[in-house]
């Protein structure tokens, strides 16, 4: 009938219509970033690896108390250089220090032979050169400054 206003306005039908547009594409992405973070991505290699190094006010060579002699091939021991707690492990010739705290939540690693370290927290595990196995793409665990000295093992920690 003439004079009489629609129910809806034009004006009223666009707002509606961009909101439920608006909404769908919101919701559409965060779907997408819930599938995203539900399905751990492939891991790539990392530009640098984190290398534990203390203040330089502090730091010092720390003889951890075990030998070269005494160290099995592949076993991981767990060492203190006063604030730096590292996991010292022989690789053939070669000497590996990491970090003995995990990269996700700030727990101490245990090492379990058949599992690697294991962070008691949440149940992430490394292997021996640090990286992390199934679970999150995490980082590896940072490295700990390792040398021999007179046979000794020494860790870069703190005095």
């Amino acid at each position: 009938s003439p004079g009489r206003r629609p129910a809806v306005t034009r004006r009223a039908a666009l707002a509606a219509g961009l909101g439920i547009a608006m909404g769908v594409a919101v919701g559409a992405g965060g779907e997408l970033l819930a599938s995203r973070r539900a399905t751990p991505s492939p891991r790539r290699p990392a530009a640098s690896r984190a290398i534990l190094e203390p203040d330089p006010r502090t730091a010092a060579w720390v003889d951890t108390g075990l030998t070269v002699s005494e160290l099995v091939d592949g076993v991981p021991y767990r060492v203190s250089a006063g604030a730096v707690d590292a996991f010292v492990v022989r690789r053939g010739r070669q000497l590996v220090a990491m970090s003995a705290y995990c990269t996700h939540l700030p727990c101490a690693l245990v090492w379990q032979a058949n599992e690697g370290l294991v962070c008691p927290c949440h149940g992430q595990r490394f292997n021996l050169g640090g990286e992390p196995i199934g679970g999150w793409p995490l980082p590896p665990l940072p490295l700990v400054g390792v040398r021999i000295s007179g046979g000794r093992v020494e860790v870069l920690g703190t005095s």
